[in-house]
C-alpha cells in the first residue's frame, strides 16, 4: 500500500477467467492503475507514489525461469534486468529534488 496526497494505491491479484491466474493488479483508489501482463507470474516488489509519480518494480516469473526484473515509471517501463537470477532490483528510494 502506498499514499500520495490523496490517492491511495494497494497490490491486489488480478481477477479474469482464468482460476489458475497469478497477475496481478495496482489499484488507485480502487480503480484499475496496472495490470501485470498474461502469461506471466509478475511480483510487484516495491511501490512509491511521489507527487504523482508512480515507481514500480515488478519481476515476471514464467515456469521456465524468474524473468526480467523491470522498474516501471507511470506505467513506462524504463529499466529492465536481464534475466539473470542473480541479478535483483528489490527497492527503488525516491528523492524529490
Amino acid at each position: 500500500m502506498a499514499f500520495d496526497v490523496s490517492d491511495i494505491y494497494t497490490v491486489a491479484f488480478h481477477i479474469d477467467n482464468n482460476p489458475y491466474s497469478s497477475r496481478r493488479e495496482i489499484l488507485k483508489n480502487n480503480e484499475s492503475y496496472y495490470v501485470s501482463p498474461e502469461g506471466f507470474e509478475s511480483h510487484i516488489i516495491d511501490l512509491k507514489a511521489v507527487n504523482g509519480d508512480v515507481y514500480v518494480i515488478v519481476r515476471e516469473l514464467t515456469s521456465a525461469n524468474l524473468g526480467p526484473n523491470k522498474l516501471l515509471i507511470n506505467n513506462e517501463e524504463e529499466l529492465i534486468l536481464d534475466e539473470n537470477p542473480f541479478n535483483l532490483l528489490n527497492s527503488v528510494y525516491i528523492e524529490v529534488n
